[in-house]
Parts: structure tokens; sequence; C-alpha cells
């Protein structure tokens, strides 16, 4: 049985447990609103920033550097042995920073872990510590581990897909794929891997089939101009999509923890009063022994 000392001392530590929980859960609801009022302000933007680009890329057609069959063409310089060499695919983690999210970051990395068995030879590019942490202890081929923050700024997206465009666009890439954490609401998430570049084009309705975009002042100056931007702004929305899923993942472990801590602590006071009170009784009743003798 533990002494009362040995009780205060798990009693305080409790508390002390209890303390930092209630701070990481208002750093995590704090940045979880952050994250969720840029996903929402966004997300008319980046809807019809999608729709636009599908529309673009679809009548734009296929870069010159590449094949008939979409995959680049091998550049002269890239150390090839040979033409069956070719390009690998590109797939971008992004998980959060810290490992406060319970089961968030399990969940992805194990969908991502089986999602690379169907790619051949693929390239990890990663986007946070936890991920770049999962992809050191599986000694996956990392081609650059790009810093992250908890709240991303669209300037973090724009960096992001600018270097992922040069890799596509120079041959060193076949596709990229983006694989990240989609929240639905607080309590619902799901890993999900979309496809950055080459876009895909959804199948069009009849009544857009003979709607042909027009580009003004040339195709060669929006592809220039407009596709960059297009390109930023979905993938900062896949990047704040991410970031509510973290968050909310992180404020629901921590809430959970808070509560937990202050029900142990509640039992731990009980049974230190409890204690109390059995040696103010044993104390009283050896006294009125030693006064009947």
């Amino acid at each position: 049985m533990p002494t009362l000392r040995e009780l205060k001392n798990r009693l305080q530590g409790v508390k002390t447990t209890g303390k930092l929980a209630g701070a990481m859960r208002t750093v995590s609801t704090a940045k979880y609103s952050r994250a969720a009022a840029l996903k929402r302000q966004s997300a008319p933007y980046s809807e019809a920033a999608s729709l636009l680009y599908e529309r673009a890329a679809e009548a734009l057609g296929k870069p010159k550097n590449k094949k008939k069959d979409g995959r680049p063409k091998r550049r002269r310089d890239d150390g090839f042995a040979d033409e069956a060499a070719l390009p690998r695919p590109v797939i971008v983690l992004v998980s959060g920073n810290k490992g406060l999210s319970g089961g968030c970051d399990h969940e992805l990395f194990a969908f991502f872990a089986k999602a690379l068995e169907g790619y051949d030879g693929p390239l990890v590019i990663t986007c946070g510590r936890k991920a770049a942490e999962f992809a050191r202890e599986k000694r996956l081929e990392v081609m650059r581990d790009m810093p992250a923050q908890d709240v991303p700024a669209y300037s973090e997206a724009a960096e992001l897909a600018d270097m992922l465009t040069a890799l596509y666009e120079d041959g060193s890439a076949s596709s990229i794929d983006v694989c990240f954490m989609h929240a639905h609401n607080m309590l619902k998430r799901e890993p999900v891997m979309q496809r950055f570049l080459p876009k895909q084009a959804h199948a069009s309705g009849p009544e857009n089939a003979a709607v042909k975009p027009i580009f003004v002042p040339d195709a060669k100056t929006v592809k220039k101009r407009l596709m960059p931007e297009l390109r930023t702004a979905e993938l900062y929305s896949w990047l704040l999509d991410s970031a509510c899923a973290v968050q909310s993942a992180t404020l629901v472990a921590m809430r959970s923890a808070y509560d937990n801590a202050s029900a142990q602590a509640e039992l731990l006071e009980t049974a230190i009063n409890r204690r109390r009170q059995q040696e103010v009784t044993s104390s009283v009743l050896e006294t009125s022994s030693g006064m009947s003798v």
C-alpha cells in the first residue's frame, strides 16, 4: 500500500501532466481554428482554380518534353545509362511536426506504406518532421526534406509547387502524387493520395463537350503565368486540409489526456483524504487507549 507521501507525489505528477495537456489542448484549438478558417475562406477559390486547372491543362495538351505516352523524355545530361532507365515517380508525404495527434500519423503512414506497393521505385519528398522521421526509419529513398508549419502559409505552398513543377517539367519525375490526411470534420479523417502532375482531366459532360477555352492574350502566356498559380492554389488546399486533420487529432488527444488526468487527480485526492482521516482516527484511538490505561 502506498504511503501518504507517495500518494502526494503521484498527485503532483498527475496535476502537472494535466496542466501540460490543457496547455497543448489550448494551443491545438487555436491552430485548428486558424487552419479551418483559412480552409473555409480559400475553399471557393481552390475549387474554382482546380476546375480551371483541369480545363486549361486539357486544352493546352502535353508539354513538349513529353513522349506520346505522356512520360517525360530523358534529358541528355541526366546521367541515365540507357533509354530504358526512365524518370521515377515522386510522392510527397505530408504530416505534422509533433507526435501528439494520437493515431492520425500511424493511419497515414500505414496507408502510405501500402500505397508504395503500387509504385515502381518511387522517390519521396517529406513535408513535416514526423514524415521525415518515418522515411528515415523505413529507409526510404528521400529526395528532399521540406519544413512544414503547423498552419501552412501560401508562400510555403508556392515554394513546394514550384519545386515539384520543375522536377516534372525537366524530366526528373514521371509523375508526382501527394499523400496527406483529409479532414472531413473534427472527428473524421482519412488518408488520401492526390495526383499533382500530370493533371488528370475528368470526363466532361455533354453540355461542356463543345466548349473550348479561349486563352488571352495567348496560350503560352497563360501557361507561364496562370498555371503555376492554379497549381499552388490546389496544393495549398491540400496542405490546409492536412493541417486541419493533424490539429483536430491533436486537440482530441489532448482533451482526452486532460480529462483522464483530472479524473485520476480526483481519485488520488480522495485516497489522500481517506488516508489522512485514517491517521487521525488511529491517533485518537491511541490517545484514548493511553488515557484509559
